[in-house]
């Protein structure tokens, strides 16, 4: 209790010294607007990928085993609901491979139920993992107003195309 006292009062005073400084809400953040009004802030120069399925280029992964970016168009694919995800109809590994467009096939991770003692490969998508836009998001063309230094340290170059996070799962736990 005494410690979260102390959180609390950290971030008041914290609060306090900003406000005392002179430094407007629209100065503090990087997108110039007030960090403290809920005003949608529209952001300009952004351009999402209208490129149909099959035809756009593939972003790397950031990290190894971050989940891919979708490089196509998802205008007409939304909303995903567990009875009706038009994601699946190219990438489900047997449709990935037949329709011959380098769609990305789902990885075994998202037909594995890792909330079990004993998780086992399932030939269906685990419910948990249907809402493909939980984790993958639509790639953008932007200019960073700050630049990005992060290396994702992959351990080789395949690494940054595909995922092996079912094989890689209990590494450094076991």
């Amino acid at each position: 209790m005494r410690k979260l006292m102390l959180v609390i009062l950290s971030v008041i005073f914290a609060s306090m010294s900003v406000v005392a400084s002179g430094i407007s809400g629209a100065e503090m953040g990087i997108r110039k607007a007030d960090v403290f009004t809920e005003k949608p802030v529209m952001t300009g120069g952004v351009h999402y990928g209208d490129a149909p399925q099959g035809t756009s280029e593939k972003f790397d992964r950031s990290f190894e085993n971050a989940p891919p970016l979708i490089p196509h168009d998802i205008e007409g694919l939304l909303p995903i609901k567990v009875n009706d995800n038009k994601c699946l109809g190219c990438h489900l590994p047997k449709n990935a491979k037949m329709m011959g467009l380098g769609a990305t096939p789902i990885p075994k991770s998202h037909f594995t139920n890792y909330r079990q003692d004993d998780p086992k490969l399932s030939k269906n998508i685990y419910k948990g993992r249907y809402n493909c836009t939980q984790c993958h998001a639509p790639q953008s063309d932007v200019n960073a107003l700050i630049r990005n230094t992060f290396d994702g340290g992959f351990a080789n170059d395949m690494e940054r195309k595909r995922s092996n996070l079912s094989e890689k799962i209990n590494e450094g736990v076991k």
